[in-house]
């Protein structure tokens, strides 16, 4: 996705298994970027300090752990065109998500409210975010909180292309079935 995507750096970050992530991707050279790797201990602070020095442009930020081939593009240029500080790429759900949201006529995400009526397009959000370094410090009530906070302008934008978190071992064999059958579906299973 890196290559196709025409990202030039990349920036991962890892507790105990982050040796075996670079010693499989190296300094990046075999994938045309340069890829920069920050150990970590379970401290979100520490985190958020250790990334402010090596951010000086918009960047792209992705929590968790997913396969996905999204196309990064259109998303990109909706951040730079609407000036977004903050972009949470998106994707339609076949079942309820804990971290449901609502994206509204203006293009503006809310938090998904059960109690309130439905006005925009559902979606779930990708744990990816489209980002200028200003917005960092949001950072922290995403992997916190997993969520925004109610008046903080964050735009949202629907991705096409294949998205499967990985959160348990089921996650694994369903991709994998996927990829096998070509069972790719633009919504989230």
């Amino acid at each position: 996705m890196v290559k196709k995507q025409g990202i030039k750096e990349v920036i991962v970050s890892g507790y105990e298994r982050l040796s075996y992530i670079k010693e499989h991707y190296g300094n990046g050279e075999r994938f045309d970027c340069k890829i920069t790797y920050i150990q970590l201990r379970p401290d979100l602070e520490q985190f958020i300090e250790q990334l402010k020095p090596l951010l000086d442009e918009t960047f792209l930020f992705v929590n968790g752990v997913s396969v996905t081939d999204v196309d990064l593009k259109k998303a990109n240029q909706l951040h730079i065109s609407r000036k977004s500080q903050c972009t949470i790429l998106t994707k339609d759900s076949l079942r309820s998500r804990a971290h449901s949201i609502i994206v509204d006529e203006s293009g503006y995400v809310r938090p998904f409210d059960k109690k309130k009526e439905l006005i925009g397009r559902p979606s779930i959000h990708t744990d990816m975010y489209i980002m200028e370094p200003i917005a960092v410090e949001l950072l922290r009530t995403f992997v916190k909180r997993g969520h925004i906070v109610d008046d903080t302008p964050i735009l949202g934008c629907y991705v096409d292309g294949y998205w499967q978190p990985i959160n348990q071992m089921d996650d694994y064999q369903q991709v994998q079935e996927d990829i096998m059958y070509g069972h790719q579906s633009d919504q989230v299973s």
